[in-house]
């Protein structure tokens, strides 16, 4: 995308109360770009992702989101979530919960929460964390194995807060791409089948993909990549005009093509 977009993106959510921003230390100066497009404007709906490397001390994790908060020009955000927790959660159980106190005594986020991969990782971390009060879960049309999930949806109804990932599968499910890695063939099938469902019912792949996110109940709030302003125009109006009794009846992906971890 371009730096000329992104700002625009930036400054137009800025001015919203509905939209967050979502950024991470290991997204390569992204956070500096927001920042210099909010100049001195304090906008707390930014999510910020601290990487397992951080856990290792009390110092590191808390010297990882004060550095974040830096590059952002912000002093305090909606959220801060911890990435890969599941795989570190016992050795590093004591440095993490240290982590949280001084978060939120000091006024840094209103809420922390984990990006992880499974329901059991929510079940785990909320049993050992209970202030966490955010979850990202990676759900999209191919993979709808948490849709009807009982325990995402009595949490959801406790207050806790669920965004989804990996709607488009990083763009796997609608991006037509002219070649690609054999491993990688039943993408073509699956994009062929979303796609020809999608125009049975007037909307584009992207549409389509979309919106079954919008009908997960346990959902409230989705994380969307963008490659331009134009891209962001057009999920806004998707999410902001509902449309009913839409048909998400696609085959469903192997288990090594809906994991990106695979993938490497």
């Amino acid at each position: 995308m371009s730096q000329q977009d992104s700002f625009k993106i930036i400054q137009e959510v800025s001015q919203r109360n509905d939209i967050f921003i979502e950024s991470s230390e290991s997204y390569p100066g992204a956070e500096k770009i927001i920042g210099e497009a909010l100049g001195t404007k304090k906008f707390e709906k930014i999510i910020i992702k601290i990487s397992p490397q951080s856990y290792s001390n009390e110092s590191s994790f808390i010297g990882a989101v004060e550095k974040s908060l830096c590059n952002l020009n912000q002093s305090k955000v909606y959220a801060i979530m911890l990435h890969g927790v599941g795989d570190s959660l016992g050795k590093s159980k004591s440095v993490i919960r240290v982590g949280i106190n001084s978060i939120l005594k000091g006024g840094l986020s209103e809420k922390v929460g984990v990006s992880c991969y499974s329901i059991s990782e929510v079940v785990e971390t909320k049993a050992v964390f209970p202030e966490m009060g955010i979850y990202q879960l990676p759900e999209n049309i191919v993979d709808t194995r948490k849709y009807s999930s009982r325990e995402l949806s009595d949490l959801s109804a406790a207050g806790v807060i669920f965004q989804v990932r990996s709607i488009f599968l990083q763009g796997l499910l609608v991006n037509a791409r002219s070649r690609l890695a054999s491993r990688f063939h039943e993408a073509e099938r699956l994009q062929q089948e979303i796609k020809t469902l999608a125009e049975s019912q007037d909307m584009d792949s992207a549409e389509l993909c979309l919106r079954y996110a919008l009908s997960i109940n346990w959902a409230s709030q989705f994380v969307l990549g963008l490659d331009s302003y134009e891209d962001f125009r057009k999920n806004l109006g998707i999410i902001e005009n509902a449309r009913p009794e839409v048909s998400f009846e696609v085959a469903k992906g192997s288990d090594f093509l809906v994991d990106p971890r695979n993938w490497s």
